[in-house]
């Protein structure tokens, strides 16, 4: 059994002063979630910013073993942008190994129950995608680009997944499409009018734009409450660095400029010219008098 490394695995993480802590997945778990051949995925979670980003693979035993390093502070930031499948499933699926501070279990826990602050941020960032391929399927329909109008669709409509995922409460994995078929079968039967449906691929790319473009005005102010709570926080008006600055202090990463123009468009925030020296720079505000829901 895999679970004979564990021991040795313990006691080297204990002689390295970089490992804060450590969780394994194995692949024989059922359903599988360790992507590749490695027969052990072992996520290291380090306080030493050089060592963050680290990846080993190497044998022991028989076994092989893929050893992912992540800093403590980006694990929040890696379930909300959610780039490294791996390292998701580590974290939602896996079994702490060492942790000898206790803070990787209580991480994990708080983690695991997706609390409202962490879908809101989450919802952000897929939203950020759904818009960004939905603009850009548009813009190649415009030059009659259709192949690259359908790929672009995809990818929007795998957003819209997660985001339908994300309002139950679940956290999306790495098996969207099987995760959401009995949760939203609407998106489902749209990919599959996309994918297979008997009409030209224009008329099928057109569909899903507009039930896109109908999900988008619709819940614009759901999906980017994180965003709107955020520009009501302070008095004044936000300029878009400040905006920058305060997701890059939490890791997130999304198309601001792209989500901050559709709310514009939408009139569910304001811009605003300010004339500063010699530089006209725009700023943003929540509408007077509006509140949020």
């Amino acid at each position: 059994m895999i679970q004979t490394l564990y021991p040795k695995l313990i006691q080297q993480l204990n002689e390295n002063r970089h490992a804060a802590g450590a969780m394994v997945l194995s692949a024989d778990r059922k359903p599988p979630v360790v992507s590749g051949p490695a027969d052990l995925l072992v996520l290291v979670v380090t306080g030493n910013p050089e060592f963050s980003g680290w990846n080993l693979t190497y044998m022991a035993g028989v076994w092989k073993v893929k050893e992912l390093w992540v800093g403590l502070e980006e694990l929040t930031a890696e379930v909300v942008n959610g780039d490294r499948q791996e390292v998701i499933d580590c974290l939602l699926d896996g079994e702490v190994l060492y942790d000898p501070r206790q803070t990787l279990r209580d991480l994990c826990d708080h983690l695991r129950r997706f609390p409202n602050e962490l879908r809101r941020k989450k919802m952000c960032v897929e939203f950020s995608g759904l818009l960004r391929g939905h603009s850009e399927s548009k813009y190649y329909m415009k030059e009659k680009d259709v192949l690259d109008a359908f790929c672009s669709l995809q990818k929007s409509l795998q957003h819209w997944v997660r985001l339908a995922l994300i309002e139950k409460g679940q956290y999306p994995r790495g098996q969207l499409w099987s995760q959401v078929k009995t949760i939203s079968p609407g998106i489902v039967k749209l990919m599959r009018e996309l994918v297979r449906g008997e009409e030209s691929m224009e008329q099928r790319i057109h569909l899903v734009l507009l039930a896109e473009e109908y999900a988008i005005l619709n819940k614009l102010e759901f999906y980017c409450s994180y965003l709107l709570d955020l520009l009501s926080s302070e008095d004044g008006c936000w300029t878009l660095s400040q905006i920058h600055d305060r997701l890059r202090l939490e890791r997130i990463r999304l198309d601001l400029s792209l989500i901050m123009e559709e709310l514009v468009r939408r009139a569910l925030v304001e811009e605003v010219i300010i004339n500063g020296k010699g530089v006209a720079e725009q700023h943003y505000r929540l509408p007077s008098g509006r509140s949020l829901k």
